[in-house]
C-alpha cells in the first residue's frame, strides 16, 4: 500500500501532538509566561483572581476556537489543492 497521510491521520501516526513546537525559544517563552503568571497570582486579591481567571479562560477559549477554525479551513484548502493537482 502506498504511503498515505490520510491513513496516518486515521491511525494516529500524525496528529496535533506530533506538530507541537518545542524549540528552545518556545520553552523559554513558556517559562517566562509561567513566572509572570505566578508573580501576578501572588499580588491579586481573591476577587481580582476570579476576574483574572475568567479573563484568561475566555481568552484561551477564543484562541482555541480560532486555531480550530484555521486548522479546518487550512485542511479544506489543502484537500482542494490536492484534488485540483490530481486532475
Amino acid at each position: 500500500m502506498k504511503k498515505s497521510v490520510i491513513t496516518d491521520i486515521f491511525n494516529g501516526k500524525r496528529d496535533f501532538a506530533a506538530m507541537r513546537c518545542k524549540s528552545e525559544e518556545s520553552e523559554a517563552a513558556e517559562r517566562k509566561i509561567c513566572a509572570a503568571h505566578d508573580a501576578l497570582m501572588k499580588k491579586l486579591s481573591p476577587e481580582q483572581m476570579a476576574l483574572h481567571e475568567e479573563l484568561v479562560f475566555s481568552l484561551e477559549g477564543a484562541h482555541i476556537e480560532e486555531v480550530d477554525f484555521f486548522f479546518a479551513e487550512g485542511f479544506k484548502l489543502g484537500l482542494l489543492v490536492g484534488i485540483e493537482a490530481a486532475e
